[in-house]
């Protein structure tokens, strides 16, 4: 064999062996190893704002990210590397990743172990911190830019609650969420986590995390929620804190991490702390399948514009939205046009796109496990491939940049005028409710009949928002501001005479947080087809509402559910204490878990009628 043909044989098993390791090899390694070279030719630099948009090397820096599930529990962080792996092989370049979790002092060795940063204010756990070095590190090598989120506003691994606990304050009256903001001794605690997070120096890669650019922001809180009493104490802190950060920091950005935007008011309030010069940039959080103002794609368009608008046009800041999310159930829903989650994602993601908003972080990239998890995008199971390929998808076109041609109907010319229907009327059609037959002198010929109608069963809802939520101690309806809730009572078939109709309701307002003022009522006018029939005052929010029972015996009016059925509404008038109503049905999600038992009885609307005496 001549040296022309031993050269073509070596080249020839030499691309062989070639083909078999691209074969072999697993999937998506050889991707990610391709784009982390690239990408950590950039993570010794910071991203940097200018305008409403991110600049990273000079460069605008918009991106499509997710946020990470790696801190909290035992196969969270043990598959860390999975999670964020998954997240660079679809493109995501930047994750945001819960630095927090507080316990009581007494917390068990389970939870300090995979949960706690600290137990009691002064009970500082190594552990966490060691393993978010790991993430860092594991972040930077990868080229994934990191958005660390500082404290969570609800009790989900401690939060604002656990703080409150430590100072021995309640957090069960109205207003305790605002307590945190004004009390020194949880504003000093928390201040001592954020800056000995900010100071620390990482056990993996040496660097001090406020010299790092691998983080790319500090969030403050995660979804940062008061009531009326606490918003001024609410900027103070952030003003405060954001300051510090910068002064440990300055080459890092600032968010605050709001929540509230349903109602006018709470909207104006998110503008105001947005606007805070200390603050980079706006963040937004929007999960538009639990509000039934999606109604059609064209609503979400809505929802995605005003935020954009305020930002970019009034604030002049970038935005982020820091979480969105859509189920599988959405597909079920017939309001919604059979769509799938794929279809809502990819719409939601080309409107966010189309308004030169900066970023957006998907909830959640995990790894599989059987806990239940709402909005679960598994990296190691085939349930979340196709929803993945999306997101790969719009990642790559996020990461070429901007929109060429950014929405016209944005602009300094609309100011702060809301770009969507301030108050706006929600129809279903539920599905047809029976009367039954309750046990009477006689048992052959009962004198009572009744027919239940679940919370959900309404015809029309017409409020400045308006939402269902089975989360809490009960599930209910929700409806802010002034306006009505209306449902459809059937038709009673019977030869008997109808005599009196009771109908038995739990009731309270909707006020702005998660607990309303003892003066936080609601005045509800009940009426029977467009007749009044009863006046009543629905409680102060509690979660829970209290039973009301009103009973009708008009004849006249009456007599006509032997013909046809009834419109019955519950109406909050105008006025500038009209403060929204809540109708509770069954035991929500809460109340099953915890095993509560709430003041009385549970369950759906109901409408008993007492029948005339058969002669």
């Amino acid at each position: 064999m001549g040296m022309f043909e031993r050269t073509a044989v070596i080249l020839i098993l030499v691309g062989l062996f070639g083909l078999v390791g691209l074969v072999t090899a697993p999937r998506g390694s050889a991707a990610p190893k391709a784009r982390t070279s690239t990408a950590h030719a950039n993570t010794e630099k910071f991203v940097g704002v200018r305008g409403t948009a991110f600049m990273l090397d000079s460069k605008p820096f918009h991106f499509l990210g997710a946020n990470a599930a790696v801190m909290h529990g035992p196969t969270e962080r043990r598959r860390y590397r999975r999670v964020l792996n998954a997240a660079r092989t679809d493109g995501l370049t930047v994750v945001r990743v819960w630095a927090l979790g507080e316990g009581p002092a007494n917390a068990s060795t389970w939870f300090r172990r995979w949960h706690l940063f600290r137990a009691g204010p002064k009970g500082w756990i190594p552990a966490a911190p060691r393993h978010l070095d790991k993430v860092l590190a594991h972040a930077r090598h990868l080229g994934l830019r990191v958005i660390l989120t500082l404290a969570n506003n609800w009790s989900a691994y401690g939060g604002v609650p656990q703080y409150l606990r430590w100072a021995r304050l309640s957090n069960s009256a109205f207003g305790a969420l605002d307590r945190f903001y004004s009390d020194n001794r949880t504003r000093r605690w928390y201040r001592q986590h954020v800056l000995r997070l900010v100071n620390r120096r990482s056990t993996v890669t040496g660097l001090r995390y406020g010299d790092d650019p691998t983080i790319m922001a500090w969030e403050l809180f995660n979804e940062s929620g008061v009531t009326t009493g606490g918003f001024a104490s609410r900027r103070k802190l952030i003003r405060r804190m954001a300051t510090q950060i910068r002064t440990y920091a300055p080459e890092q950005l600032v968010s605050a991490g709001v929540t509230g935007y349903s109602t006018l008011p709470r909207r104006a309030e998110w503008l105001k702390v947005c606007r805070l010069r200390e603050l980079d940039y706006c963040d937004a959080h929007l999960y538009p399948e639990e509000t039934l103002r999606l109604r059609r794609p064209r609503d979400l368009d809505e929802l995605i514009d005003d935020r954009v608008q305020l930002a970019h046009h009034v604030a002049r800041k970038p935005i982020v939205f820091g979480e969105f999310g859509f189920t599988r159930a959405i597909v079920k829903r017939k309001r919604l046009v059979h769509r799938s989650q794929r279809w809502w994602v990819s719409r939601f993601l080309r409107r966010v796109h189309y308004n030169g908003a900066a970023g957006a972080l998907i909830w959640l990239y995990l790894p599989h496990s059987k806990q239940r998890r709402r909005f679960p995008i598994w990296v190691d199971h085939r349930r979340s491939l196709s929803l993945r390929k999306v997101l790969r998808r719009w990642a790559a076109r996020f990461n070429r940049g901007p929109a060429h041609r950014i929405n016209p109907r944005l602009g300094a010319r609309h100011g702060t005028k809301p770009m969507y229907s301030v108050q706006f009327t929600v129809r279903r059609r539920p599905p047809r409710r029976r009367w039954k037959p309750l046990p009477g002198p006689h048992a052959t010929r009962p004198d009572r009949r009744v027919v239940e109608l679940e919370v959900n069963d309404f015809r029309r809802g017409h409020f400045s928002d308006v939402g269902y939520y089975g989360g809490g101690l009960l599930e209910h309806v929700y409806g802010a501001g002034h306006g009505f809730w209306e449902y459809r009572i059937p038709r009673l078939r019977s030869r008997r005479r109808v005599r009196e109709l009771a109908l038995r309701l739990r009731l309270s307002s909707e006020y702005p947080g998660s607990k309303a003022p003892p003066t936080g009522v609601s005045r509800v006018v009940v009426k029977l087809e467009g007749r009044v029939v009863a006046r009543l005052i629905a409680a102060p929010d509690d979660g829970q509402g209290t039973v009301h029972t009103v009973a009708v015996s008009d004849p006249r009016l009456i007599a006509r559910l032997r013909r046809r059925s009834l419109t019955l509404r519950l109406e909050v008038p105008w006025s500038n204490q009209a403060r929204g109503l809540c109708i509770y049905g069954h035991l929500g999600t809460q109340g099953v878990l915890q095993k509560l038992k709430p003041q009385g009885s549970p369950g759906p609307l109901r409408i008993t009628a007492t029948l005339a005496t058969a002669r």
